[in-house]
């Protein structure tokens, strides 16, 4: 079931709420322009910049497993705890990689997300080092990122 509370659209609208029930499918369909686009990038995750609440099966997708990500602020907290010291190019990796947990995520894709120019493999384990660090001074069990030698990293939270 997907449920949103409202939230404002930056095109035109200001309370959407929709429900769809578990198992049912659905189509979105409108007028060029209207938000069918959006919406589909807001589930996705794509944006994450709006006000209100996306719920997925009562679960905010905001929240990924122990991990809130507070996009406004751009901060993170691990079960309610905030990551101290996190820096900007830590929380874009994060959010890359909890946006399709369990899925690899190359260097070229980490560093497309941090918006830098240029982004080394080393500099990017670099930061994953970094990030890990953080989130075990939280939760020494912390082993949510995970090395694919040679490819990238991937969140999977078990």
């Amino acid at each position: 079931m997907v449920t949103t509370t409202p939230y404002k659209l930056w095109f035109q609208s200001e309370n959407l709420n929709i429900l769809i029930p578990e198992g049912k499918k659905v189509a979105i369909v409108g007028l060029s322009g209207s938000g069918k686009s959006t919406i589909i990038s807001l589930l996705l995750r794509f944006f994450t910049n709006y006000k209100g609440e996306i719920l997925i099966d009562d679960q905010n997708i905001r929240v990924i497993g122990h991990l809130q990500l507070l996009e406004e602020s751009r901060q993170a907290k691990w079960r309610d705890q905030a990551i101290a010291g996190l820096t900007l190019t830590e929380f874009r990796m994060i959010e890359a990689l909890t946006r399709r947990p369990g899925h690899i995520l190359t260097y070229d894709t980490l560093a497309q997300a941090t918006h830098q120019h240029y982004v080394s493999n080393n500099t990017i384990s670099t930061h994953i080092r970094n990030i890990k660090r953080k989130l075990k001074n939280i939760d020494a069990e912390f082993d949510a990122v995970k090395s694919e030698y040679g490819m990238g990293y991937r969140w999977s939270e078990n």
